[in-house]
């Protein structure tokens, strides 16, 4: 009979369990279920405020302040109710249709005259004239020197044709019409170079061992007055008298 009761409420009590659990599991379904839904409803409403909400960035010790946006309309009513001085006013008087037309009215400038230099003639470039230092350490050559001795001689030999030329051509007397007692005071003279050119202090002559140009003298009494293309003047105590170029005279 005991046997018959435990096995009853073995019974009984198994029934019991399977009933409680049968109404716990639809409990905590439910619970889980409204969790699950809350957690969603949350993150879906975070992420919808960071889409919406500007990014501000505060320094540090800064205090987070309302930013109120004012549209342009309300900007623009608020500065109409501000006082505007008259100078003031004038500032910032908005400019009148012809004021911005003259503004922007394109200016016409007229391109200034160009000017235009006429290049220099062309001038020829003239060969520089060697100095007289150059051709004080140059000596003339044998053969030009040979040469002007024929010509003298030659000259020497047509003696009255000599004598026409001389007159005509050297601005003093030759050197062989002078007086006799002149002749006998004046020193050996041997032309060893001569040298015109068109520039006269470019001028010089070689007369005994010495180069001398115009103006200069070749002792107390005996001055170099001129240098010619084919004589030379030469002034002794005042008298004037000319010598052939590469010539020579002695007593």
């Amino acid at each position: 009979m005991s046997i018959l009761m435990d096995a009853l409420k073995q019974q009984q009590n198994i029934a019991a369990n399977t009933a409680a659990s049968n109404r716990v599991a639809p409990f905590w379904l439910g619970v889980l279920a409204g969790a699950a839904i809350l957690s969603l409803a949350l993150a879906a409403g975070y992420w919808l405020g960071m889409q919406q909400k500007p990014a501000v960035t505060m320094g540090a010790g800064q205090s987070a302040e309302p930013v109120v946006v004012a549209s342009q309309q309300q900007i623009l009513a608020a500065l109409s109710e501000l006082p505007v001085t008259t100078s003031e006013s004038e500032a910032v008087k908005p400019a009148t249709a012809t004021e911005r037309t003259a503004v922007i009215e394109p200016v016409t400038v007229e391109p200034a005259p160009l000017a235009i230099a006429e290049a220099p003639e062309s001038r020829p470039a003239r060969a520089a004239l060697p100095s007289l230092d150059e051709l004080e350490a140059t000596e003339v050559s044998a053969e030009l020197q040979q040469r002007f001795s024929q010509i003298v001689d030659e000259l020497e030999q047509a003696g009255p044709r000599r004598e026409h030329v001389r007159m005509h051509d050297a601005p003093a007397r030759d050197i062989s019409e002078l007086a006799p007692q002149v002749q006998q005071q004046l020193p050996p003279i041997r032309f060893e170079a001569h040298v015109f050119a068109s520039v006269p202090s470019r001028r010089w002559v070689k007369v005994n061992g010495r180069t001398l140009q115009q103006g200069q003298w070749l002792s107390t009494d005996i001055q170099v007055v001129e240098i010619h293309p084919n004589h030379v003047v030469l002034r002794y105590r005042q008298q004037e008298f000319s010598m052939a170029a590469l010539s020579e005279w002695s007593r």
